[in-house]
């Protein structure tokens, strides 16, 4: 009798160069930097998060706390780049404190150019 062996659950690996790499990285700042825009400026906006362990959405109006919410992008390969920009937007909560949301801004229009 022949075994069969199942197919691996794991996605394929795989490897981006030059312009689809950067193109890739570009989407996910922009997913999480336009996720954390409507809370720039002088007056508290609002975002929605949803949470796992909560059964309601949870507002946040503190771009590091958005941030930090994101654990995945659904894209792969856009998960890197906001990953990357989570991370820079955490360290600089730890550090700074405030001033989230104009990094995240000023870190995607620096990148897109």
């Amino acid at each position: 009798m022949a075994q069969t062996r199942e197919k691996n659950s794991m996605p394929s690996k795989q490897i981006l160069y030059s312009v689809e790499a950067r193109s890739a990285i570009m989407r996910g700042i922009d997913q999480l930097a336009d996720a954390i825009r409507p809370t720039l400026g002088p007056l508290p906006r609002l975002v929605l998060t949803t949470n796992a362990l909560l059964d309601h959405p949870e507002p946040l109006d503190n771009g590091a706390l958005i941030a930090r919410r994101v654990i995945q992008i659904r894209d792969r390969q856009a998960d890197v780049g906001a990953m990357y920009l989570r991370n820079l937007l955490w360290r600089l909560h730890e550090t700074a404190g405030d001033g989230t949301a104009t990094a995240a801004v000023l870190f995607q229009a620096i990148y897109n150019t």
